[in-house]
């Protein structure tokens, strides 16, 4: 019989706060995440505790009583645990201050139900207290839980103030709709949420871009990341932080003859790598000591942009059609630049990513019978403890 989100409130941990709670005087309330994957049937090992309060103080004692170390972050007044596999954070309850002269918005101290309204998405503006008098009763003051009943993000207060105040919230809106959409359910932004997104797209350039990338890397090792690419594309957001791969979209006509569009074809490839991966068992390791079968970050950033050269070395020959003669080398050139501009890493991984860009084409041109044997053992050189990931992505790349 499956367990009730009540009868996970009696895990020890929760017992422990209770007690400290109730000898203290404080009010506290499991927030969040910790809810929401328990309805959507996700494992969860990070539980934040809200604390009408001092949550730093709160989370010393809750440190002191099972005898563990506490991390304190006092900028942010935020306290941190480590508990049988878990990490619990606890926070203090806030409210927003209104502020009528503009400017980024301050906060005080506040109650639970000021601070659910300033969760980022109403399914994760949940709470459930650990209080004497209502231990273990929902609050839901945005209907968190039908949004997830019907797989809708949408925020708790009008988007445009969210997104125009954290422009991060945007891209996290995409990545949760992704990240959270199974075969059984799918998660869309709410429409008003999707068009202040594409409102307030410029200010994504506003985003620290190790921020970007970490949203980005997060949509990639999805299950299924096709989605959340196309909604960076459909809300003006893929043109502002990979223009190399927006500026693969698009068909051209010449002479009644048409090239493929290169941008669906490479979310394609995408969602093939990540199908494949999961259908690997060896036991063999890459250049980067990544295992096959694991999820593989960096051979997803060479199926998404292994036809970023395409655009530049596109040309039309009268009788034979399109060529895009040399692509594989100029989007292997194309890396380090679009690497540089998300802060993503300019060492070993980027040029794992060249190399498998820069080899993509050399599998297919070694099918000829006529190919001889040296030239299989230099392709097996070139790409060395690569050479599975680089069949991989030939494999994915059959569309």
């Amino acid at each position: 019989m499956a367990l009730s989100i009540q009868d996970y409130l009696y895990k020890d941990i929760f017992l422990k706060i209770y007690n400290i709670a109730n000898s203290a005087g404080d009010r506290v309330y499991v927030v969040g995440e910790f809810i929401r994957d328990y309805y959507l049937s996700r494992k969860s090992d990070r539980i934040e505790i809200v604390v009408e309060g001092d949550a730093i103080e709160f989370g010393r004692k809750v440190g002191m009583n099972i005898k563990t170390n506490v991390s304190y972050f006092k900028n942010q007044g935020v306290a941190t645990i480590n508990y049988q596999g878990d990490e619990i954070v606890f926070s203090g309850a806030k409210r927003r201050i209104i502020n009528t002269g503009g400017g980024k918005p301050t906060y005080a101290p506040g109650r639970i139900q000021d601070d659910l309204l300033l969760r980022d998405f109403t399914i994760n503006a949940l709470a459930i207290s650990l209080n004497s008098s209502d231990y273990g009763e929902m609050i839901d003051i945005s209907k968190g839980l039908e949004d997830i009943s019907k797989g809708i993000i949408r925020t708790p207060i009008q988007p445009e103030e969210v997104f125009r105040s954290n422009p991060l919230m945007m891209l996290r809106a995409i990545r949760l709709a992704t990240q959270l959409s199974t075969y059984d359910r799918k998660f869309q932004i709410d429409p008003d949420c999707k068009d202040a997104i594409r409102k307030y797209a410029d200010k994504v350039d506003s985003i620290p871009k190790e921020r970007v990338s970490e949203e980005l890397n997060k949509i990639l090792l999805c299950n299924v990341p096709r989605p959340g690419i196309k909604l960076l594309d459909e809300c003006g957001i893929l043109q502002r932080i990979i223009p190399a791969l927006a500026a693969t979209k698009g068909v051209e006509t010449v002479d009644g003859i048409a090239h493929a569009d290169s941008f669906p074809h490479s979310l394609l490839v995408l969602d093939n790598v990540a199908k494949l991966e999961a259908r690997q068992f060896a036991d063999t390791t890459n250049s980067l000591g990544i295992k096959q079968g694991e999820p593989n970050l960096w051979l997803r950033w060479a199926a998404l942009l292994h036809e970023i050269g395409k655009p530049q070395t596109k040309r039309f020959v009268r009788g034979k059609g399109w060529t895009f003669n040399g692509y594989d080398v100029v989007g292997a050139k194309m890396i380090p630049n679009v690497f540089s501009s998300l802060k993503l890493p300019m060492n070993e991984k980027m040029k794992y990513v060249q190399k498998l860009i820069s080899l993509q084409n050399r599998p297919k041109m070694l099918m000829d019978e006529d190919t001889s044997e040296s030239a299989f053992r230099r392709l097996l050189f070139d790409a060395g403890d690569d050479t599975m990931d680089l069949i991989l992505l030939c494999q994915a790349n059959v569309t």
